[in-house]
């Protein structure tokens, strides 16, 4: 007998017998070759000249858009205790090219510049330790 249960459209089929028979192995690879969920971010537009994230913001895309130069400060540790690993995707929609600082106590990295290097271009955020931030993606100046 086996049992099917849908998660957010991904079939997962788990054999009952083995399950009744204390066959872990065979129940854990039933789960380990189920088709994983889509992945879908949750999107926080902004439309302001300057925007500092917040925790909510992890694992989101940020969209930025304005007529005008845009700022993001990332932030220290003391201003907001974002995690170790935590990530924001950004996304230039507007006019206004964004362009990242680091906040007061905080270490902003990047291979190529600071800002997002083209209108529809998206840069991710990621923290890497306490006070240090890393920009990649679509970097440019």
């Amino acid at each position: 007998m086996v049992l099917r249960t849908d998660y957010t459209n991904a079939t997962v089929a788990l054999d009952v017998h083995a399950l009744a028979h204390n066959d872990v192995n065979a129940a854990v690879n039933a789960l380990q070759a189920a088709p994983a969920a889509p992945v879908r971010r949750a999107i926080n537009n902004q439309t302001g000249t300057t925007y500092t994230p917040v925790l909510a913001d992890e694992n989101k895309m940020v969209t930025l858009s304005n007529a005008a130069a845009i700022t993001v400060t990332l932030p220290s540790n003391a201003t907001t205790a974002f995690p170790i690993g935590a990530e924001i995707e950004f996304l230039w929609l507007g006019v206004g090219k964004p362009t990242f600082t680091n906040g007061s106590g905080a270490t902003l990295n990047a291979a190529v510049g600071k800002a997002i290097s083209a209108r529809y271009g998206k840069v991710s955020a990621k923290k890497i330790a306490t006070n240090d931030w890393v920009l990649y993606g679509n970097t440019g100046t």
